[in-house]
């Protein structure tokens, strides 16, 4: 494990992006812009992720159970997130964003991904990216259709009608490539090596492409004006979260790198997905990114050292 490696990594694809996104977010053309690249982010770079990686990941065992334990995990924060409701006092655009940037953790390649391929290699991308195969359809069936209401946009119709407005939506592109992959990979075809380096290309400037994007939104008046919803993100993500993943992978008896994968999925920050869906819904922007800033903060300078000393010593100790 190079430590030095993965935090040069991080600091030239999510810290530095940022912070020049963050020195033309006072321009008048920084939302226009972060919108565009957001949305380059997710129909170029998301989806060629999705399909090389899951192409590529290990379904043996009890991996099967990988994207269900991450589905109730999500739908668990979702819940935890509207129960806290009556102590926040939000207004709707408020509520429906710190809805998502509790519900919706940074699990992509964004930030999870550059740590499980720098730390686990490729064989743990593969497997951070199968563990969220039902990230697309949460998005496009559940969060969608809940920012449309928190952000007044939902339009009245039937159930029928809700649905396929959702199921047609282009944003669902990334699920019918990660379908395409699964199917490939099940069908036993190898994926072609040369692809290898696609997916680690794909990773780089996906990352550097949204982090750019999110930091055309900062404010900094903003930052430190969200004090409660930051603290009860940071909580959540240091006991409950990642206490869940850890005792799913026990349950289903995972193998180590199922296990440490899935104990990242519960401790890595707020999502940029929740900065996209604030964006797309006329959501509280200013409140996504206070919680998405601050909560990577902290992760790259605290809570993922830990992280690594444990994988060490657990490595180590085996």
């Amino acid at each position: 494990m190079n430590v030095a490696d993965l935090y040069l990594k991080l600091f030239l694809l999510v810290v530095l992006p940022l912070l020049c996104g963050m020195a033309f977010s006072k321009k008048p053309w920084s939302g226009a812009v972060s919108s565009r690249l957001f949305a380059l982010a997710l129909y170029a770079f998301q989806t060629s992720v999705a399909f090389l990686a899951v192409w590529n990941a290990r379904l043996v065992n009890n991996a099967w159970a990988l994207p269900f334990i991450a589905l109730a995990g999500w739908f668990l924060s979702m819940a935890i997130g509207l129960a806290a409701q009556p102590f926040m006092r939000h207004d709707q655009p408020q509520r429906g964003a710190f809805l998502f940037t509790l519900c919706l953790s940074n699990h992509g390649y964004t930030l999870l991904g550059i740590v499980a391929l720098v730390v686990f290699g490729e064989a743990g991308l593969a497997q951070a990216t199968y563990t969220q195969l039902l990230i697309i359809p949460f998005l496009i069936l559940v969060c969608f259709p809940v920012a449309r209401h928190f952000g007044g946009g939902l339009q009245p119709g039937t159930v029928g009608q809700l649905l396929k407005q959702n199921l047609v939506d282009k944003r669902n592109l990334p699920l019918v490539a990660m379908l395409a992959g699964l199917v490939l990979n099940a069908s036993g075809i190898p994926r072609p090596a040369v692809f290898g380096d696609v997916v680690h290309i794909a990773v780089y400037l996906g990352t550097l492409v949204s982090g750019v994007a999110v930091g055309l939104l900062f404010k900094a008046s903003h930052v430190l004006a969200y004090k409660k919803e930051n603290l009860f993100s940071i909580v959540y993500r240091s006991t409950l979260y990642p206490l869940f993943f850890f005792g799913a992978a026990r349950l289903f008896n995972l193998n180590p790198l199922d296990t440490v994968i899935l104990v990242l999925f519960g401790i890595v920050p707020s999502a940029i997905f929740s900065n996209l869906i604030a964006d797309l819904f006329n959501l509280d922007k200013n409140l996504a990114n206070s919680v998405y800033l601050l909560s990577t903060t902290l992760f790259l300078v605290v809570v993922l050292p830990v992280y690594l000393l444990a994988v060490a010593t657990t490595m180590v100790l085996s």
